[in-house]
């Protein structure tokens, strides 16, 4: 697995996190199951992550081929101490391989710390994920997630990934 940042807003790491957005948003809209129209790659926050400290985008990939792609929140964006996987997606022909495990442990284990991450009740298979990816990370296995204080139909897993033995 290799983690690429994406230091610049413009270039080819950009453009590709860019079209990644469309499948990534199309595929959390299905969840919601509302008659609302599909939205667009046209994510508002995507440029905070090349202008706000604290915010960092990584693209995951297997030799020569992107199978996703992670959004991060840094104590100094998040303003709470803690660090959140804002967005996170893996390909659908990467799934169900390890893939998306292996991709957030390292980006964990980049940034050791207390760590958030969020997902909807609903997406029983995001849940599963996040608890075994989790447990990976730490190795302990994770605490019960919490219902978000700002979406009832959230869920928030909070763990702390060690520091690496020196």
């Amino acid at each position: 697995m290799l983690l690429r940042e994406a230091r610049t807003s413009t270039g080819a790491e950009a453009e590709t996190i860019r079209s990644l957005l469309k499948p990534y948003l199309s595929e959390l809209h299905s969840l919601t199951r509302t008659d609302e129209s599909v939205p667009s790659a046209d994510y508002p926050y995507l440029p905070l992550y090349w202008s706000e400290a604290g915010r960092s985008a990584f693209i995951f990939a297997e030799g020569d081929n992107v199978v996703g792609f992670a959004l991060i929140r840094g104590p100094e964006s998040t303003e709470t101490g803690t660090w959140e996987m804002s967005e996170f997606y893996i390909c659908p022909s990467a799934r169900d391989r390890g893939v998306g495990q292996a991709a957030a442990v390292e980006v964990w284990r980049r940034f050791p710390g207390a760590w958030e991450v969020e997902v909807s009740r609903a997406n029983r298979r995001a849940v599963s994920f996040w608890s075994r990816a989790i447990h990976r990370a730490t190795g302990e296995p994770p605490g019960k997630p919490v219902p978000a204080q700002q979406d009832v139909g959230r869920l928030v897993f909070r763990f702390t990934v060690p520091k690496p033995p020196n």
